[in-house]
């Protein structure tokens, strides 16, 4: 009677490792599954920042595509892109420059006095430069705060 007791103990207790086992293993590939999506989330949103900022720029340059309406220049201490342009008499810039971390955007008169903290945020950014690299050419590049980094020319 005793035999039969002791097998039926262990059978009961080689279910419960095996069901142990089984559960772990599951909360596991949870785990796995769950930070897999956290960096893919990440990762797209990094991508999405950066095309935008790119996007953002390269279609404002085709909207002042004319000569001289563009040009690199500094504001803040740092190299920004001025569009120009003229509405019912009065000249108007646009300023596109980084300031802590964003990218901003300022439309003013031509003549007004207004810092960089008065802009308007597009998105976020860690670096943003803008040069010029040949006659009619500008080049903007921006890095993520992953390191990656990604440009595009834009003509004057």
């Amino acid at each position: 009677m005793l035999k039969v007791k002791n097998k039926h103990s262990l059978d009961v207790f080689f279910v419960l490792c095996v069901f142990l086992i089984c559960a772990m293993s599951l909360l596991g590939m949870l785990f796995i599954g769950a930070r897999t999506q956290q960096k893919i989330n990440h990762s797209t949103q990094e991508n999405f920042h950066m095309r935008t900022n790119l996007l953002y720029i390269s279609n404002k340059a085709k909207f002042f595509h004319e000569k001289d309406k563009m040009s690199v220049r500094d504001f803040n201490g740092k190299s920004a892109l001025f569009f120009e342009e003229e509405i019912d008499g009065i000249k108007y810039v646009t300023k596109v420059y980084s300031y802590e971390g964003y990218l901003m955007e300022l439309f003013t008169e031509k003549d007004a006095e207004l810092g960089a903290e008065a802009g308007t945020i597009i998105t976020e950014n860690s670096f943003f430069e803008v040069k010029n690299i040949d006659e009619g050419l500008i080049e903007v590049r921006i890095q993520n705060s992953d390191g990656k980094e990604s440009s595009v020319i834009i003509s004057n």
